[in-house]
């Protein structure tokens, strides 16, 4: 069995996740078990599983050792009813957006102010209790139906003891928690009620690493090997520093760049030790520059580090480039101050004094809002707001990929630039700056698109303004980003995965 272990899912579901399933069924291809695996506890866990297509091919840790089963939303409004035994509510406030998770809540408070119920999503998601005096004592949340976890608080508003609940309401996993500094919370002690034991944790880390010593030992039981591929470093990585089991393998998958100029990055610094203990076996990156460079900086051997993108192509339907916007200029990118997003907002800002008709769409999430505000001060400066438009996250861009002239990406650094691959399947010509990692081994400088030196918003924007103006060079690049697309097939990706699972099984072996 193959564990691919993540920290949750979200909605707005990240590169990383995507990969993850993705991977999954590259998995499925080549006749291996696999999961996703989540260490956090999550509310939209059966939602996404649901909308991404993995339904039942992820497992929650606190989801794990609760064993909820859900209900019907027929049946979930009795559970509204007995919330509200006795009293007289009304619909409070119609939407209230949790900030955290990007929900839409819809409350509903009793006419005495003791209880407020908050759906998300058509479902319950928590109810908070106050008590006489005013004081907020309680909220329990909910999962499909199902009281899932309670929290309880002091008098100056710190949590106290949260609580998570079995099938039946039974606390199973209690965490205690002591007054710090700044009228912080700290965690003193976890308590976790599974399979007949009692057990007492100091910290998260020492549940995580329990959790996934029993994952072991369940696929022990079914005569299985276990293989834990880790796609996210915190904190996974601490938790293995403290790993004894040695019937598992485990690998660490690189998303993102491991190190500034010539310094590895604190996150990444327990591997090397790691790996000298055995406990890893091996990376995996995205490209073969970035195995070189991990070989080199890890002092590793290159057979221990190994090269497979984390994404794949599909064979789509070529669009007519009669059907694309000539002017419509694209940019896939979450709203971070690594994805430097402000460099391709100046250069559509210099192109359109050029080719007025040009405009810029910027799809993703907002991961930053000083560099959101940042942005829309620029825009709205330079009087952009009618051709510079931020059009939030989607979980599909086909229509934006098939319509699109150019697509733009400026990040200061990449492991491997996703969108990037997912316009060149599309047939959108790139323009890219030619960072660390992954531009390069993606755009055919010349040919499907551009490179340009980071940083240099002048040469960015005669790039534009060439592609821009030339219909017949702009179809070719086109033309030449479906067929660049097909280096990285479902079939191409899934010969480098079964050499790696066969390498993997011949060593356990």
């Amino acid at each position: 069995m193959y564990f691919f272990v993540t920290n949750k899912f979200y909605l707005q579901t990240s590169a990383i996740e995507l990969a993850e399933i993705k991977r999954q069924q590259i998995f499925a291809d080549l006749g291996r078990d696999s999961r996703i695996v989540e260490i956090e506890d999550s509310f939209v866990h059966p939602l996404v599983e649901e909308r991404v297509g993995a339904d039942r091919h992820i497992i929650n840790m606190y989801s794990y050792f609760q064993g909820i089963t859900s209900i019907s939303i027929e049946e979930e409004k009795q559970v509204i009813s007995q919330i509200f035994t006795n009293k007289t509510y009304h619909k409070y406030q119609v939407e209230e957006t949790d900030k955290v998770n990007k929900y839409n809540l819809v409350c509903y408070q009793a006419e005495d102010n003791s209880i407020k119920l908050y759906l998300a999503n058509g479902r319950i998601y928590y109810v908070d209790y106050f008590d006489h005096y005013g004081f907020f004592d309680k909220r329990d949340f909910y999962k499909e139906g199902k009281r899932s976890s309670s929290e309880f608080y002091g008098d100056d508003g710190r949590i106290l003891v949260r609580q998570y609940y079995d099938d039946y309401e039974v606390p199973i996993l209690t965490f205690y928690y002591r007054g710090a500094d700044n009228n912080q919370s700290a965690l003193t002690m976890i308590q976790l009620k599974f399979r007949g034991e009692t057990n007492s944790f100091n910290d998260e880390n020492q549940l995580i690493k329990y959790f996934l010593e029993k994952l072991v030992n369940d696929n022990k039981v079914n005569g299985e090997q276990t293989t834990f591929l880790i796609d996210r470093s915190v904190p996974q990585l601490s938790v293995l520093e403290e790993w004894t089991l040695q019937s598992a393998k485990f690998y660490f998958v690189f998303h993102s760049l491991f190190k500034d100029k010539d310094t590895i990055r604190a996150a990444y610094k327990p591997i090397p030790a790691l790996i000298e203990k055995g406990i890893i076996n091996g990376l995996i990156a995205s490209t073969n520059h970035e195995c070189e460079d991990l070989a080199k900086s890890f002092r590793l051997n290159l057979n221990q580090v190994n090269s497979i993108p984390v994404t794949y192509t599909s064979p789509v339907a070529r669009a007519r480039f009669e059907s694309r916007d000539p002017n419509k200029i694209l940019l896939v990118s979450r709203i971070s101050e690594e994805k430097n997003i402000m460099d391709a907002i100046k250069a559509v800002v210099k192109i359109h004094k050029l080719h007025p008709k040009a405009y810029l769409n910027i799809w993703g999430y907002n991961n930053d809002d000083e560099m959101l505000e940042l942005a829309t001060n620029f825009i709205r400066d330079n009087n952009a707001e009618g051709y510079i438009h931020f059009c939030g996250f989607s979980n599909t861009l086909v229509h934006e990929y098939d319509t699109a002239a150019i697509q733009l990406l400026t990040s200061k650094y990449e492991a491997f630039a996703m969108a990037l691959l997912e316009g060149q399947e599309h047939g959108v010509p790139g323009i890219s700056y030619d960072v660390t990692y992954g531009p390069r081994n993606i755009i055919q400088d010349g040919k499907s698109g551009y490179l340009v030196r980071p940083g240099a918003i002048a040469d960015l924007t005669n790039k534009l303004d060439y592609l821009l103006s030339n219909d017949q060079l702009r179809e070719s690049f086109s033309n030449a980003a479906y067929d660049n697309a097909k280096r990285y097939s479902r079939d191409e990706i899934s010969s480098l995965w079964q050499d790696f699972i066969k390498n993997n099984e011949e060593i356990t072996n």
